[in-house]
């Protein structure tokens, strides 16, 4: 039980870590390759890829919210801060990670 809501407390967190070591992780390899010059339907597969990352870390982020929504604010358990570290992980993981639309990848 009490790994559970360890869990729920850092989980979101330490996922936004890992989405954040992937993407970056993936737009500095994709640029060394040249996947920036690769077009792909007028896209280059590198924002490709990187928006395909960013789609996946938001539903993933998204999934994790869902079963802490329903949580009810004054509880006398810890739940509800997780219902909050759940949807802080989901808003930085939107704001963070969404200039893969729109900035220059290299």
């Amino acid at each position: 039980m009490r790994y559970r809501i360890l869990f729920a407390l850092a989980g979101p967190l330490i996922l936004w870590a890992g989405y954040f070591s992937a993407i970056y992780g993936l737009q500095a390899v994709g640029c060394r390759a040249g996947w920036d010059v690769m077009m792909l339907g007028g896209i280059s597969l590198l924002r490709l890829t990187t928006i395909v990352a960013f789609v996946v870390a938001v539903s993933v982020s998204a999934l994790l919210y869902l079963p802490h929504r329903k949580v009810e604010a004054g509880g006398e358990t810890i739940l509800p801060i997780a219902r909050y570290v759940a949807l802080a992980g989901l808003a930085s993981t939107i704001i963070v990670f969404a200039g893969v639309f729109w900035l220059q990848m290299c």
